[in-house]
């Protein structure tokens, strides 16, 4: 079974409850991974690169997206565009997120299983 895995926290982050359902998940699935870009790097704490194919989604830092609703509005589009287009690329069988940050986005990928964590 294929799996997109979205992840709201940076894999080179420190190593949380996604990193751990996502290595599970690869070793009786093929997975891809979505997982968010860290802006500051003095905030990674790992340089360990995924062991399965993985893309970084841009998003607007916290600091600007609390300025207001149209940056809000801006970055759900955004984010939305980025997982459709990982989706019409990897064909996945289900998609498995692990923050309501990716609602607006699972909007745009109708008919494809979800599993929510």
């Amino acid at each position: 079974m294929n799996v997109l895995y979205a992840m709201h926290i940076n894999w080179n982050w420190i190593r949380q409850r996604p990193h751990a359902l996502a290595e599970q998940l690869a070793q009786r699935h093929r997975v891809e991974l979505l997982h968010f870009k860290m802006y500051r790097p003095s905030h990674r704490a790992a340089e360990a690169p995924p062991p399965f194919p993985a893309r970084e989604l841009l998003r607007i830092p916290q600091q600007l997206k609390r300025l207001g609703k149209p940056l809000q509005a801006l970055n759900a589009a955004w984010l939305a565009r980025q997982v459709t287009s990982a989706v019409q690329t990897f064909r996945p069988d289900a998609l498995w997120v692990t923050h309501p940050d990716f609602e607006p986005a699972l909007r745009a990928v109708p008919g494809t299983p979800l599993v929510y964590d």
